[in-house]
């Protein structure tokens, strides 16, 4: 194996995992909107309040960013990487369940249309 070969190998890797933390901070984003446009009378079915939350999903979404797109490298990279994510999916999973359906939905109704 020469070295030109390692080389492609290696930027097709490093491509793959940049696909994967997009997709990530794209989970993040979607899981940080949605706890921003869900009424603060909802949260009283969570374990905790909107403003915990919001906080929590917005760290996860700035060490995301900062892993993503600075060239700044944090201690235990792929660990915060994980932990940001199970934060996202833990409140779009169990959170979002014990809060029920969203209220209020702008007047639409049970239709199909």
């Amino acid at each position: 194996m020469n070295l030109t070969t390692l080389r492609l190998v290696t930027d097709i890797c490093n491509g793959i995992f940049f696909v994967i933390q997009l997709a990530i901070l794209a989970f993040m984003v979607w899981a940080l909107v949605a706890c921003l446009r869900r009424p603060d009378a909802d949260f009283r079915y969570a374990r905790k309040d909107k403003k915990f939350w919001s906080g929590v999903l917005l760290g996860c979404a700035l060490v995301t960013g900062i892993v993503l797109f600075t060239p700044i490298r944090l201690p235990f990279q792929p660990f915060l990487m994980l932990g940001a994510a199970y934060g996202a999916l833990y409140y779009l999973g169990p959170e979002e369940q014990r809060m029920g359906p969203r209220r209020g939905s702008r007047g639409r109704g049970k239709g199909s249309w």
